[in-house]
């Protein structure tokens, strides 16, 4: 009876685990693959960390890789802090992509003064 037991144990703890796999996978999978592909890893424990703490972990990951194609190194933990406290995270990296492509020097600076949190 207890090798039953342990047996069926064993099984819900594979389902569950794989269960939990699969929906980190469908949940954050493309974006981490999309940060590989790019050569800008983004591991899976951050994306954790921003979604627990109530940021919006996609659109983070989406204006790093999106600034990181554009030439720009702008830090993920720089990009996380102005998403905790802004909602326009996404419009902000745009903007710097644009400055950047018009070689409009202030805005890119005034830009990225902004998502450091330095208010010039």
């Amino acid at each position: 009876m207890s090798g039953n037991l342990a047996a069926l144990l064993v099984l819900v703890t594979v389902l569950l685990s794989t269960a939990a796999g699969v929906s980190l996978y469908i949940f954050f999978g493309r974006v981490i693959l999309r940060s590989r592909a790019a050569g800008a890893p983004i591991a899976l424990r951050n994306m954790l960390q921003m979604t627990f703490s109530g940021v919006n972990a996609h659109n983070v990951a989406t204006a790093y890789l999106n600034l990181r194609e554009a030439g720009l190194d702008v830090p993920l933990a720089t990009l996380e802090a102005y998403a905790r406290t802004n909602r326009n995270l996404l419009t902000q990296s745009r903007s710097l992509i644009a400055a950047r492509r018009r070689n409009d020097s202030g805005e890119s600076e005034r830009i990225l003064h902004l998502l450091q949190g330095k208010h010039a």
